[in-house]
């Protein structure tokens, strides 16, 4: 479950159909928002409903978790390494109001992502190895020279006859292991 993402920030309109690598120039600043953020397992599935990213912070419990990385790796947690279903990340940072377009970007989430911006949808995804981005400006605050922005990312990893699933994997003995495609 490797993401990562890209806040953009730019005056270039930027078309969803050239998701290259985002670039700074004199026109576009780019913010990386790698680093820790707040991370919750959703083991009841219950999140969206109770309306997890209306709030200022997760509900608890929470813990830091590196992005970009794949959650199921990270901790010695067992039921956080087993975890397959809903996860929630959130994020708190700054904004100076010096362009007049921001876009959210994220290399890749997987499967499905539901992200929001100070309590407002930005965009819903489902493919875990595509980028994705959405205009997020409408959901900036513009009133001052800077503006606090909240982030918060749900993502479901649960292969589905619909999703790509993995592969096949055939343990023929402990020292050979043969892989195949479906």
């Amino acid at each position: 479950m490797l993401w990562s993402y890209f806040l953009l920030l730019t005056t270039l309109s930027i078309s969803l159909h050239a998701l290259l690598y985002p670039a700074e120039s004199e026109t576009r600043q780019v913010k990386s928002l790698d680093g820790l953020w707040h991370f919750r397992l959703d083991e009841q599935g219950v999140g969206e409903n109770e309306r997890w990213y209306a709030q200022p912070n997760l509900p608890e419990p929470t813990i830091f978790m590196p992005v970009p990385s794949s959650y199921n790796d990270v901790t010695q947690n067992i039921t956080i390494h087993r975890h397959i279903g809903w996860v929630w990340y959130a994020k708190d940072f700054f904004l100076h109001n010096t362009a007049p377009r921001w876009v959210l970007r994220f290399q890749a989430a997987h499967y499905e992502s539901r992200v929001w911006v100070n309590g407002h949808s930005a965009v819903n995804h489902s493919g875990g190895h595509l980028p994705f981005e959405a205009d997020i400006t409408p959901f900036i605050s513009t009133n001052k020279d800077y503006s606090k922005v909240h982030i918060v990312v749900a993502i479901n990893n649960t292969l589905t006859p619909t999703t790509l699933p993995p592969g096949y994997l055939q343990i023929h003995n402990p020292t050979y292991r043969e892989l195949q495609t479906p």
